[in-house]
């Protein structure tokens, strides 16, 4: 990551904790509206967990299976093990194919069936 981006990030990291620690959340919901995917994930990341659970329920669902996939493992398997069938679905919604993959791979086998029921055959194909 450019040294700059890497300020930039570390400048949001610093205040959307502040913001958090006041329950500012609304003002945090919104500097993660102007952050792309991989930002945000990369926040989580480096957010304690209690913060990273209340982060995530901030995150924009449009985006949240894109931010999903750019997580690491450990980051990921807790988030989804604190969402329900119904989120999981919401945030693999529109979803790119490849991106999908990844992502379905550590998702729960029920929310995987359903995942698969509603995808067209050629896109189920793909996957």
């Amino acid at each position: 990551m450019e040294s700059n981006q890497q300020a930039s990030v570390d400048s949001c990291h610093e205040r959307i904790s502040a913001l958090l620690k006041s329950g500012r959340l609304n003002p945090a919901q919104q500097v993660l509206k102007a952050l792309a995917p991989a930002e945000i994930a990369h926040l989580l990341e480096s957010m304690p967990p209690y913060q990273r659970k209340l982060l995530w329920g901030l995150v924009d669902s449009a985006v949240g299976g894109d931010v999903l996939v750019e997580l690491g493992e450990e980051a990921r398997a807790g988030l989804v093990e604190g969402m329900n069938q119904s989120e999981l679905l919401d945030a693999a919604q529109g979803m790119e194919t490849d991106d999908l993959a990844d992502l379905v791979q550590t998702l729960p086998e029920t929310v995987t069936d359903e995942l698969l029921r509603r995808m067209t055959d050629n896109d189920r194909q793909r996957l």
